[in-house]
């Protein structure tokens, strides 16, 4: 076999008193270099412009240049070499511009030490330049100082790199700009078409960066096209390259609104080598996917939802499932359009549509159809339907903008508590407005108040007024009431199909005028039931009541004899007195009024009271101005109360006082009276709800009514909230349950009762998953507001900047607090539209800052290299184990095959058993320390055929980064010889390996890990052997790492497989042995997903996931080792042994550093073994060029065998 002429590149030396053997060795070394030609001193050679003198020139010739020789001239446009051809001829400066040095690959050291040479030997200055296939430029122009001035590059390597910078250099300083790459669809770009084609663009010609030409064919490996992001699912597509351009054809169309990731590596160039940067973009198809509805609400506010009549008001609402634009909605009633405009509103992509039903409109069944499109323009499947039905009702009209209660003047029904009944009347309309003439169609009216009584015959909370049998369609009624404030009304038509029409509500307001009194009534004689079966069947009252009236200064007034006094319910809700018909009035005699035939019919379970009334005469119980009579029944009923205003009402007055009416006489539940100094503490009076703003207030016990009086009037259309606890009791001490209502105030800027006001309504919109540092906040306003401040926005754990925005869009930054959760809202009342409608509070948008997610997301690519590094340093240790395994196990068969005699005695082999057969070393390379060390003990079983070999191996790594490996290993092996000439053998073994990793991410790994192998050694001739071996391992492993920010946990699995084989022959010479090796080796570990456990700002997140995927090493090596005895020539013991081994090896790494390199190296070694071969120490320098790098390591090693 032939190895590299430079065995003598490497190494010179001289050994005195070598044998004449070693001698021949390096002659047949040194005959090894070929030259291009023979040299002959003196002799003519060809020139650039003659080339017929029949003499080419080679590098040798050109090496022995001195002083007197000129090669100015010479033709070297067929050398390929110029290595070393001016190194060290530092007087040599003759003007070589114009040689031809198109062909050369090998520049090496061409210049080096010439420190006088000046020429410009660039192309603009004469002929030179760099062939594409140059390989080697170390040490051209080291030391040349005189080149330095112009200009000249140093890099070393046989790279593209360094071709590259020496070709810019040689052409003038051409082409250094790397070529641009532009994306069409730019990056960011919105709304792309769903079928669109992808192009890179590129600023100039491009080629891979092997020099190859781009095809349709190769182009597609070039290209990353996945969905979202980087990490994403790949998409499918065809690639094509014409001129400058790539064509990307995606294999479907893209979904609507995919974000779309596109991304080529730095794998192209242009012809002067400068190769692109990664470049990427992200871009957004358009939408394309039709909006549908859902949760569709078809009602009518009628007190039967799917009944409408003249005046309700119909709504159909609905949720689109994306923002689309106003719809298009068409209702039909009877087939037929309606009169009125419908109104649209929404809030989001909630959408709410209103008309109200007029008497225009055809009775029968209402319809509605929705057609609607996207902001895109995706028209969405029309949606229709209806179940509402308009009756058939051709004469009376209902709420058709009359006055359904007739006061007798202004919009509110105003009066004297002491006056006695308020009549009042129901005048039903016609549809054109005029008072109803035909009731037949109308069955009755019914009545309802909020407090005090409604008196027909009977009286009650709730009245049915019969129709009148006049044909009249107006129906009367009284109100009665003993407190000042507003009691609302509300009134039903019941028509003669069962179907109930509401007429809505009016409020009649009472107050107390003293002025106009002239006297109380006072009871004499309490009235009392019998008991419940009295009260069921409306019997006479077991004791009739007696009232007089006194003047305003008490005294009885004997003299009237013609005031009438009035008996009510005022009290419970369903009773009725004197349903018979009997008379509830009696005019006094004296003064006195004796009643006679009352009859109570009610609900045994409620409690009833009566008031007696006279006209501008006070009708309450009190010391001064009323008197009540109570019947009451056994008593086991909590007392009730009633709220004025009800729950619910609006259009309230702003200056309105607040009543709490209770069923019965109630006090503390410590027994102690209601007084006007400790009520205000039992009441609770705020804005809005029970979490509002307190209103300050006084209240005041009269009776069973306690009294709020506000300190001021109410804002206009304010919400109210007043409540009472479980804090009072009747006399049976039966509490009342806590209660409470809300209503709200009248608008103070409008002439008429407004059932709703209309708000502006506000969403916010931002982040929906965890945030590092600043976020984007949208607020979307329904209409047109006025301008939005700061100071209008509520934000906690965050701080605000850059409000912009008018009209009904804004946006603004917030600047997050790390570890909290940001909350934004915007509060009611803060902006008003163009027509004063005030807004509503916007919802809460809440963001979790500096959660661990979200910062992984920003140190993944460096988490993953951190651990996909750490495990290819761990599987090149591993391999190195291995090749040293199976290099032991050769040396052991070869050993053990050759029986080594000395004298006649059979001194220590392979073959012997071995107790603790030591054998340890260290390695200093470039920034780190390895130390490993391994125990054998080795038994046969039978002798020279089958053996078990029982290892124990420690290693420790420090790497220049800082970090460290340590490791423990035990291993059992079977060996058996099939024959003379072949070995197999299988091994177990277990591992613990701790490991500490420094850099930015700063923690620790466990492995604990099970392994097997196998492997296998042959002599396929005398001199010639063949090994290979095999191993897969499978690890637990346990990691920590901290960057001071986020802290991951996690434990994992990973699996290692390696295979590798050598041939290997051992030529034995007088005084030394050669052994040419031919090796290969290929490690992979598979990392796979990680599932971490991630802590930042004291969140915490167990959703982490990384995939890792694999690393591998593949690495073939050539290297001939001569062993060199030195007992002889040096005088050294026999057993002193110098090695001397050139090496060529090829690696490729896999992907943490994604590269693969050839290159040179060569080892020295000195071993001395002791004379029983026990014991043996050695010493090994070594040195590889791989990966633009030179690596060099000493190695020191001491053995020791133990035999058995």
């Amino acid at each position: 076999m032939s190895f590299r002429n430079a065995a003598t590149q490497f190494i010179t030396f001289s050994l005195k008193r070598c044998s004449r053997s070693l001698a021949l060795v390096f002659l047949i070394l040194s005959a090894t270099e070929v030259n291009a030609g023979c040299v002959v001193d003196n002799v003519a050679y060809d020139t650039i412009t003659d080339r017929t003198v029949g003499q080419p020139i080679s590098l040798n010739i050109i090496k022995n240049w001195d002083a007197d020789d000129d090669v100015a001239t010479c033709d070297v446009s067929t050398l390929t070499s110029l290595n070393g051809a001016f190194e060290g001829k530092n007087t040599f400066n003759q003007d070589i511009r114009g040689w031809v040095t198109s062909a050369v690959t090998n520049f090496r050291g061409m210049f080096k030490n010439a420190t006088t040479f000046n020429q410009d030997i660039r192309t603009s200055g004469g002929s030179w330049n760099i062939n594409d296939n140059a390989n080697n430029f170390t040490n051209m122009f080291q030391n040349a100082t005189g080149m330095a001035a112009l200009g000249a590059p140093t890099p070393n390597g046989t790279g593209n790199a360094a071709r590259s910078e020496y070709r810019v250099w040689f052409a003038g300083g051409a082409d250094s700009t790397a070529p641009t790459v532009t994306f069409s669809p730019a990056d960011g770009a919105a709304a792309v078409a769903n079928a669109s084609n992808i192009t890179l663009t590129f600023s100039e010609a491009v080629r891979n960066t092997d020099n190859s030409a781009l095809t349709n064919t190769n182009v597609d490996g070039l290209i990353t096209l996945r969905k979202t992001n980087a990490g994403g699912d790949d998409i499918a597509f065809d690639a094509t390259i014409n001129g400058n351009v790539i064509t990307i054809n995606p294999a479907v169309d893209f979904p609507s609104e995919q974000v779309v990731y596109v991304a080529i590596g730095a794998s192209v160039e242009d012809s002067t080598n400068n190769a692109i940067s990664a470049s990427n973009a992200t871009f957004t198809a358009a939408d394309s996917a039709a909006p549908t509805l859902r949760d569709v609400n078809f009602v009518s506010n009628n007190a039967t939802v799917t009944v409408a009549n003249i005046g309700n008001i119909i709504t159909l609402s609905f949720l689109s499932s994306e923002e689309i634009s106003q719809p298009d909605v068409t209702f039909l009633s009877s087939g037929n359009a309606i009169m009125d405009t419908p109104a649209y509103t929404n809030s989001g992509n909630i959408w709410t549509v209103t008309y109200n039903v007029t008497s225009g409109d055809t009775d029968g069944l209402i319809t509605y159809n929705i057609e609607f499109t996207d902001i895109a323009g995706n028209s969405g499947i029309p949606v229709s339907g209806g179940n509402i039905t308009m009756p058939k009702i051709t004469t009376p009209c209902f709420n058709c903008n009359t006055t359904i209660i007739d006061p007798p003047s202004g919009e509110f029904i105003v009066y004297d508590i002491y006056s006695g009944g308020i009549p009042v009347d129901i005048s039903l309309k016609d549809q054109a407005n005029n008072p109803l003439t035909d009731t037949s169609e109308i069955s009755s009216v019914t009545v309802t108040s909020s407090g005090g009584s409604l008196k027909v015959n009977p009286s009650g909370r709730t009245i049915t007024i019969p129709k009148p049998s006049n044909g009249s369609a107006i129906f009367s009624f009284e109100v009665l009431s003993t407190t000042p404030g507003p009691i609302v009304l509300s009134a039903i038509v019941t028509t003669t199909d069962g179907v109930a029409h509401s007429l809505g509500n009016r409020t009649v307001r009472f107050e107390a005028v003293t002025q106009n009194l002239i006297g109380t009534v006072e009871i004499t004689t309490q009235p009392a039931i019998s008991g419940r079966d009295s009260l069921i069947n409306g019997e006479n009252l077991s004791v009739q009541p007696s009232v007089r009236l006194l003047d305003t200064s008490g005294a009885l007034k004997s003299l009237d004899n013609s005031t009438v006094v009035t008996a009510s319910i005022i009290s419970g809700e369903s009773g009725s007195l004197n349903a018979n018909g009997s008379a509830t009035s009696v005019q006094v005699s004296g003064g006195i009024a004796n009643f006679v035939g009352l009859k109570l019919t009610g609900d045994p379970n409620e409690v009833y009271a009566l008031v007696f009334q006279a006209t501008n005469h006070v009708p309450e119980t009190s010391v001064e101005l009323r008197a009540t009579a109570s019947i009451t029944q056994t008593d086991s009923t909590a007392p009730t109360v009633t709220f004025s205003p009800l729950a619910g009402t609006d259009s309230i007055p702003k200056d309105v006082n607040i009543t709490l009416t209770f069923s019965e006489a109630v006090r503390n539940t410590d027994n102690s009276a209601l007084t006007n100094t400790n009520v205000d503490g039992l009441i609770t009076l705020r804005k809005t709800n029970a979490g509002g703003d307190n209103i300050a207030f006084d209240a005041t016990i009269n009776g069973n009514v306690i009294t709020i009086n506000p300190a001021v009037d109410f804002p206009s259309e304010q919400v109210v909230y007043v409540a009472i606890g479980a804090s009072v009791e009747d006399s049976s001490n039966n509490a009342i349950s806590a209660s409470n209502a809300t209503f709200t105030t009248i608008n103070n800027n409008l002439n008429v009762i407004r059932l709703a006001d209309t708000v502006v309504t506000v969403v916010l919109a931002g982040p929906t998953t965890p945030v590092i540092g600043s976020f984007h906040v949208h607020a979307e306003f329904s209409s047109d507001v006025s301008l939005l401040t700061v100071n209008d926005i509520t934000i906690s754990n965050g701080t605000i900047a850059n409000l912009t925005g008018s009209g009904d869009t804004y946006g603004f930054t917030v600047n997050a607090i790390l570890g909290k959760v940001v909350t934004v809202t915007i509060g009611g009342g803060v902006v008003q539209d163009s027509t004063g409608n005030m807004n509503s509070a916007s919802n809460t948008l809440s963001v979790e800052a500096g959660a661990p997610g979200a910062y992984f997301k920003i140190k993944k690519d460096q988490i993953r290299s951190i651990i996909v590094e750490h495990e290819g340093r761990l599987l090149q240790g591993e391999m190195s184990s291995q090749q040293g395994m199976i290099q032991d196990a050769r040396s052991s068969f070869i050993t053990c095959r050759n029986q080594i005699y000395e004298e006649d005695i059979l001194v220590l082999t392979s073959c012997d058993n071995q107790s603790l057969n030591f054998n340890g070393f260290t390695k200093i390379n470039d920034g780190g320390v390895i130390a490993q060390g391994s125990f054998i003990d080795k038994h046969w079983s039978d002798p020279g055929k089958q053996s078990r070999v029982a290892l124990g191996e420690f290693n420790i790594y420090s790497y220049a980064d800082g970090t460290t490996n340590s490791s423990l290993k035990g291993q059992i092996s079977w060996e058996r010889y099939l024959s003379d000439s072949a070995m197999f053998g299988s091994d177990f073994s277990g591992k613990f390996a701790h490991s500490k990793l420094s850099g930015e991410f700063e923690g620790t790994q466990r492995q604990y890990g099970i392994g097997f192998g196998a492997y296998f050694v042959s002599q396929l001739a005398d001199a010639l052997f063949f090994d290979s071996y095999i191993s897969s391992d499978f690890y637990r492993n346990s990691l920590k790492m901290d960057d001071g920010t986020l802290a991951l946990a996690s434990d994992y699995t990973t699996e290692k497989y390696i295979v590798g084989g050598a041939l290997t022959g051992v030529f034995k010479y007088e005084g030394f042995e050669l052994r040419p090796e031919l090796a290969y080796a290929y490690g992979k570990t598979s990392i796979g997903e990680i599932n971490f456990i991630g802590e930042s700002w004291g969140f915490s997140d167990n959703n982490i996931t990384l995939d890792a995927g694999t690393t591998s090493i593949s690495r073939l090596t050539l290297r001939p080792e001569f062993n060199v005895s030195l007992g002889e020539s040096l005088g050294l013991a026999s057993n002193a042994m110098f090695s001397f081994t050139p090496q060529y090896s090829c690696e490729r790494l896999a992907p943490y550093a994604s590269s693969q390199s050839c290159g040179r190296g060569f080892e020295f070694g000195f071993s001395k073994q002791s004379a029983d071969r026990s014991t043996k120490i050695s010493i090994e320098y070594k040195v590889d060029f791989l990966h633009n790098d030179k690596l060099s390591m000493l190695q020191l090693n001491f053995s020791r065998n133990f035999k058995r």
